[in-house]
């Protein structure tokens, strides 16, 4: 039996992801766990540094631009909070992790 490879160019965030992108599946899934289970107030501290920074430089590798990446992040946080009684702390956990997506996108070209 043969693994598919991962593509090796950024997938159209605007399209469903590649069904041979196990890797993504898995670092998506991932993040939304995380997402769910902290606060805005976590993510600004770190809490979900280490599965967005894996995220994200997953799709670095893929040569994904950075409004590539916000797309993604912003469509998975709508699956984080989709059921988040409270809109207020959704919001802010929303622009908490768009924001840290980004730095963490450019920590390593400045």
């Amino acid at each position: 039996m043969s693994t598919t490879a991962a593509p090796q160019s950024c997938p159209d965030p605007h399209q469903p992801d590649p069904p041979d992108d196990v890797r993504l599946r898995q670092l998506e899934k991932s993040l939304v766990v995380a997402l769910v289970t902290t606060t805005a107030e976590a993510v600004r501290a770190g809490a979900a540094d280490d599965h967005v920074r894996e995220y994200v430089r997953y799709l670095v590798e893929l040569h994904c631009p950075p409004e590539h990446v916000v797309i993604r992040v912003k469509r998975l946080l709508l699956r984080a909070t989709r059921g988040m009684p409270d809109r207020t702390e959704a919001g802010a956990l929303c622009e908490a992790m768009v924001l840290r997506a980004i730095q963490i996108y450019f920590e390593r070209r400045t």
